[in-house]
């Protein structure tokens, strides 16, 4: 085997759970601006739908002023 072999599988496999991770955190980005753009949720609440610290929410709260 040299060393430009490579397994085509694993690297599949790293790049479907790397798009994966990211497909997760915008999706729950997404429901965090929802809800904070409904105003009917606390941030509290918000946290425990979305099992993220306040602080996280708090942070992305500010960045869509």
């Amino acid at each position: 085997m040299s060393i430009f072999e490579y397994d085509e599988k694993a690297v599949r496999q790293v790049y479907y759970e790397d798009g994966l991770q990211a497909g997760r955190k915008d999706g729950i980005k997404t429901g965090i601006l929802n809800m904070l753009r409904a105003k009917k949720y606390s941030l509290e609440e918000i946290s425990e739908v979305f099992q993220v610290p306040v602080e996280e929410i708090e942070q992305i709260k500010k960045q869509q002023i």
